[in-house]
């Protein structure tokens, strides 16, 4: 016998991954949802190696245009996001490797989160 959770985690397998192994739109829809993980995807696909530092990272998202003064959290508070929130989602799914030890991330790559990047920026950018 089945349970509503179990259903739920079947489903959220099912939905993650498309039946060709990339990420599936809803996959891809949920984890370009937050502004910190739509910019950290950036940020790293757009390095030359892929990779980047958590502290590249958090300064980076610190840093952003977009802050109103008085809404601009702190270093360590987009530092605690990210590894206590975004990271773990990202890291789920495969598409960001993340060592706590030496605190580097690695971006895996994705064709159609790459062409909603892609779109998201275009949209962004009017």
């Amino acid at each position: 016998m089945t349970t509503d959770s179990d259903d739920s985690d079947r489903y959220e397998r099912r939905s993650t991954y498309g039946p060709d192994g990339s990420l599936s739109v809803d996959a891809v829809l949920d984890l370009l949802a937050h502004p910190f993980r739509r910019e950290l995807l950036q940020y790293v696909a757009d390095s030359t190696t892929a990779t980047a530092t958590l502290d590249d990272v958090t300064t980076h998202l610190h840093n952003q245009d977009g802050w109103q003064t008085d809404d601009r959290p702190d270093r360590d508070q987009i530092e605690v996001a990210l590894e206590h929130t975004h990271l773990p989602k990202l890291t789920e799914t495969g598409i960001l490797e993340y060592d706590p030890c030496s605190r580097e991330l690695r971006y895996r790559g994705d064709e159609r989160l790459e062409a909603m990047l892609e779109c998201l920026r275009s949209m962004e950018r009017v």
